[in-house]
């Protein structure tokens, strides 16, 4: 079963598509800072991320640099109601797959 990691910091948010997630057979796992998604990558090796760039502490692009800088092979789809074409860019050449615009259709 494929392991879904969201790095969401509206804990609403990132229950509701924890929840489509698990209801679509995914196993999904919700955290609400950047800290805690690279320990939780770290112990858990999932095979997507979805990563809000707006993050309390480190942001986005700083977890996507960290999970990369630590090996991780993991999908990385950003997240963000800010997208701009500059931080798309800057988002695929760090290593991410997609880069999403909110609000996200479940």
């Amino acid at each position: 079963m494929p392991h879904v990691l969201i790095i969401e910091d509206e804990p609403l948010l990132g229950r509701n598509i924890r929840s489509s997630l698990t209801q679509a057979g995914y196993l999904a796992t919700a955290v609400t800072t950047g800290e805690e998604g690279i320990e939780t990558a770290e112990a858990n090796a999932p095979d997507i991320v979805l990563l809000d760039l707006r993050l309390p502490g480190i942001d986005g692009m700083e977890v996507l640099r960290e999970l990369r800088r630590r090996g991780s092979s993991a999908s990385v789809i950003i997240m963000t109601a800010y997208g701009n074409i500059d931080g798309a860019v800057e988002a695929m050449k760090i290593g991410a797959s997609v880069y999403l615009t909110k609000p996200l259709d479940l």
